[in-house]
């Protein structure tokens, strides 16, 4: 994209707008299926039976465990000569700095925000301490093209932030206009509250989402005498805090000139704070010939792909309606409960009945005479249909396998088999939907891995020690000749069982050796194990060499 040298504001502001063409109605959206989620329905009333919420938990549990992500570096054949024991130094030094910032459980939040409204991105920061990972809502994100579904085919990327003045004030500290800058964003946001806009921004909408926290409607019987909860928690803020919040959009937007991202922040309506005089990115403002050129600090993170969209389906979207019909079958079962519980009835051809007797019939033991023979009580509360929890049953049995769900997946037995080789077969076989999701999720996680890896040869100065004994540095890593990924699986539950039984059947056909399987199936203790292992390796090479006749134990001699 070719970027203005002057009109700069009007430049943001239409690319602003261009990105931000579809968030109301992606707000609205998403508000939706977070009622669906909390609620179990569309109105927020609670559902007797949210089938939702534990399905989407199930699913996300299933293709991606933040309990032992771990990297694998590749270099090339070459650089594996060259450089020995440096890819395995830098993976578990790249694993361990993963988890050390938290990147794993931010990167599991995204998954569970993608399988609700379709994507979540994790941004990734670097600060005093380090990598800083950070999960974003789709809804404060935007791009230019939502028909390109890859998040690097875009030329621009808008992303809102919404901060105090002194978390403003933090991030102007070098900036020379800082009191300026701060006196005039404190200015438009008064009159901004002044000319009642604050109904319409962008706060209200995507924080508050437009919607009151607590329902300040009476409950009515549907609810069951609960208040009705606007689909999951909404964030309370003070009125003085949300008139001091500062609205600032940042771009990210690749220039051709540059042949890397230029970012852009500025505070609307005209207020530029960064791309003013200078245009950088500010993943790598001022290093020179940085791995991180070219590269922003998002990655998309989304489930279920859709074809020719970019913000990707939401997991609830096929079930929602038999939610519905769930919803529906057991408000009946209840209402029906509730009349047999305290039964309608009839009296016929009695004279005189008054709430006294009635009491009176429907205490224990209780009794009424009345002289007239053909009078007669008839209890009127209908009675549940033939088969009513067969069908509510038959329901759930839908939503699991709409959802991918059966029930060696979900821990359960099935009927007719008896062999866990059976079992195993079957689980492969009915988890082929979730196993496709756990590698799509398993390559996303990956991207993550990799540009959290550029970040570290970008900043890190921490020296590392290669097989040979010898120190370097991450930055050192040939530029090219390597590749990130997710090492044995380890991150997709989906696949480690096969993956460990893989690996064992390997090693009893001879193909690794005992640290080999110690790499691939990492148990518990992993780098003792290893050390031990190499230890009894050095300690058995060492008795061949000085007692060669053991080689010839236990074999018959040669004619």
């Amino acid at each position: 994209m070719k970027i203005p040298e002057n009109d700069l504001v009007p430049f943001l502001q239409d690319l602003t707008q261009q990105c931000s063409h579809s968030r109301a109605q992606r707000l609205s959206e998403y508000r939706f299926w977070r009622n669906w989620f909390y609620s179990g329905s569309a109105d927020e009333t609670p559902a007797t039976y949210n089938k939702l919420k534990p399905h989407t938990e199930k699913q996300s549990s299933l293709i991606y465990s933040p309990a032992d992500v771990r990297f694998a570096i590749e270099l090339s054949q070459i650089d594996t000569k060259k450089f020995p024991g440096w890819a395995e130094a830098a993976s578990a030094h790249l694993s361990d700095e993963y988890h050390n910032c938290g990147a794993d459980l931010e990167f599991a939040d995204a998954v569970d925000a993608s399988l609700i409204k379709g994507s979540a991105f994790l941004a990734h920061y670097w600060n005093h301490e380090g990598l800083a990972p950070q999960v974003i809502q789709p809804e404060y994100v935007g791009v230019l093209r939502e028909d390109k579904e890859k998040l690097d085919d875009q030329e621009a990327i808008l992303v809102t932030h919404f901060l105090t003045p002194f978390d403003m004030a933090r991030r102007l500290a070098k900036n020379p206009e800082r009191k300026e800058l701060i006196e005039r964003m404190k200015a438009a946001s008064s009159a901004a509250a002044k000319d009642d806009e604050r109904d319409d921004d962008y706060f209200h909408q995507i924080v508050i989402g437009g919607t009151q926290p607590v329902a300040t409607q009476p409950p009515t019987s549907q609810s069951g005498g609960n208040v009705a909860v606007t689909g999951g928690p909404v964030p309370q803020m003070s009125p003085d805090v949300i008139a001091q919040l500062i609205r600032l959009e940042e771009l990210w937007v690749f220039d051709d000139e540059r042949e890397d991202f230029t970012t852009f922040q500025y505070v609307p309506p005209d207020i530029v704070i960064e791309g003013r005089y200078k245009r950088r990115n500010l993943l790598c403002p001022d290093v020179k010939d940085s791995p991180l050129k070219g590269h922003h600090p998002f990655v998309k993170v989304s489930v279920n792909k859709t074809p020719g969209y970019f913000w990707g389906r939401s997991e609830i979207a096929d079930l929602m309606m038999l939610q519905d019909v769930l919803n529906r079958r057991l408000s009946d079962v209840q209402r029906i409960w509730r009349l047999q519980a305290r039964q309608p009835r009839a009296y016929a051809g009695f004279q005189g009945l008054t709430e006294e007797k009635s009491r009176s019939m429907l205490a224990p033991g209780g009794w009424i005479s009345e002289a007239n023979p053909g009078a007669k009580v008839q209890d009127l509360a209908p009675q549940l249909p033939e088969r009513t929890f067969e069908q509510i049953g038959e329901l759930l049995t839908f939503m699991e396998d709409i959802g991918g769900m059966s029930n060696l997946m979900q821990g359960r037995g099935e009927a007719g088999v008896r062999a866990g080789v059976h079992a195993r077969t079957l689980a492969r076989s009915g988890s082929s939907r979730s196993r496709t999701k756990a590698l799509r999720v398993e390559r996303q996680l990956a991207e993550s891995g990799e540009l959290s890896l550029l970040m570290m040869m970008d900043k890190s100065k921490e020296p590392l020690i290669g097989s040979d004994g010898k120190e370097f540095l991450l930055s050192q890593l040939p530029a090219d000749g390597y590749r990130v990924g997710v090492d044995s699986h380890v991150a997709s539950p989906a696949f480690a069982e096969d993956y460990t039984m893989l690996a064992f059947e390997l090693k009893k056909a001879g193909a690794i050796d005992g640290i080999d399987l110690i790499g691939l199936t990492h148990p518990p203790k992993e780098d003792t194990l290893t050390r031990r292992a190499k230890e009894r390796e050095a300690a058995q090479a060492k008795l061949i060499k000085e007692h060669p006749e053991l080689l010839l134990k236990g074999k018959g001699r040669s004619i």
